[in-house]
């Protein structure tokens, strides 16, 4: 019997190894796939922060230290703490491996509304993607403007308040299907057209009016 048996088990353990082979090199090229996925996310988040940061007017929220689940008119603070991911791996490869920029503030205030944004920044809010919060207020963006950053489909908070946005920027908006908060006090926006936009956007809750008259949609 045992003559008879050993030599079918023989290429039934070689089989065995042949799929653990093929099953290991399908799982590293995965895992290979997923890191330059990954990594190469990182290194378009850092050059886009790194190039943002140039100007004093940008601010730049991540994902662990605002919680936007709450809910609400604004953002909620997560409490203060570091980054996640060991401290030394983030030295290492950075912070961007661990974390992901959701908002922007880039507003003209202080004397900067007449040049914020600028068309290079608006390529560079363009190419920073998943922004859930993003804000204009106060600043000279223009209703092609809002058309440059029409991808960011994601956002849940839109600040455009003070501005000479008109109902033709907001034709613009109507793919942003996440937004909840939308700003536009002070702008050139008509009843009409947010009446439009609101057929687009039902969820969304849009405060708009000029000279303290705040309406809400």
């Amino acid at each position: 019997m045992t003559a008879a048996t050993t030599p079918t088990l023989r290429p039934a353990r070689r089989n065995w190894l042949r799929l653990s082979l093929r099953s290991l090199l399908v799982l590293f090229t995965l895992l290979a796939v997923w890191f330059a996925i990954v990594a190469n996310r990182a290194r378009e988040q850092r050059r886009i922060v790194s190039a943002l940061s140039q100007w004093p007017e940008a601010m730049i929220l991540y994902d662990y230290e605002w919680d936007l689940s709450a809910g609400g008119e604004i953002p909620k603070p997560r409490p203060l703490g570091p980054p996640p991911g060991p401290a030394w791996l983030r030295n290492w490869l950075g912070d961007e491996y661990f974390v992901s920029a959701i908002g922007l503030f880039l507003t003209g205030g202080d004397g900067q509304a007449g040049r914020v944004p600028t068309q290079e920044q608006l390529e560079l809010v363009r190419d920073l993607r998943g922004l859930k919060v993003l804000s204009f207020e106060t600043s000279s963006i223009t209703d092609s403007g809002l058309a440059a950053i029409a991808d960011q489909t994601e956002l849940v908070y839109l600040w455009v308040d003070d501005t000479a946005i008109s109902d033709a920027g907001l034709a613009h908006l109507g793919r942003m299907h996440n937004l909840k908060y939308l700003y536009l006090r002070n702008s050139r926006v008509t009843d009409a057209g947010i009446d439009a936009l609101k057929r687009d956007l039902p969820g969304a809750r849009i405060c708009y009016g000029k000279d303290g008259q705040q309406k809400i949609k």
